[in-house]
């Protein structure tokens, strides 16, 4: 079945656009197709393994934001991807650019780095154990801005 989705002229399998990731169906099951795609087209940023390019974020963003964030893995998702663009722009291998957002926030390590807070302490509320929950919040706040007083 060809994708519907305008300009793409991927084939869906399993309710997936490989070559957009956008869902087919509707409902829950389109939620966890697009979940899916998320997941394959982020497996870069989450393993960590290269870094990824300016477009590469935003390509994920594009397709992350049709995701409402709703448990632990999605969370998680949001944080490892503003976690790589901050560390991007801390090593100049990306400018920082206030014209362009990722996933609505600008990309600027202040912006990403309070999105970034946001996103772990959100995924800490969903962690299965009081340990993972500390350790998520320690590394939201070593991700925080420091504030001299």
């Amino acid at each position: 079945m060809l994708c519907k989705k305008e300009g793409c002229g991927g084939t869906v399998s399993g309710g997936i656009c490989p070559a957009c990731g956008t869902a087919a169906e509707e409902g829950a099951q389109a939620a966890s197709g697009v979940r899916q795609a998320v997941t394959a087209s982020m497996k870069m940023i989450l393993d960590g393994e290269t870094p990824t390019s300016k477009d590469d974020l935003l390509r994920a963003s594009e397709k992350f934001q049709s995701m409402v964030p709703d448990d632990y893995a999605s969370w998680r998702l949001q944080a490892n991807l503003l976690l790589s663009a901050i560390k991007q722009i801390e090593t100049r291998q990306m400018e920082a650019d206030e014209t362009v957002t990722l996933m609505g926030v600008p990309l600027t390590d202040v912006n990403l780095r309070q999105a970034c807070e946001k996103a772990l302490r959100n995924c800490a509320h969903f962690a299965q154990s009081f340990e993972d929950r500390v350790g998520i919040i320690d590394e939201a706040n070593k991700v925080r801005m420091r504030t001299w007083f």
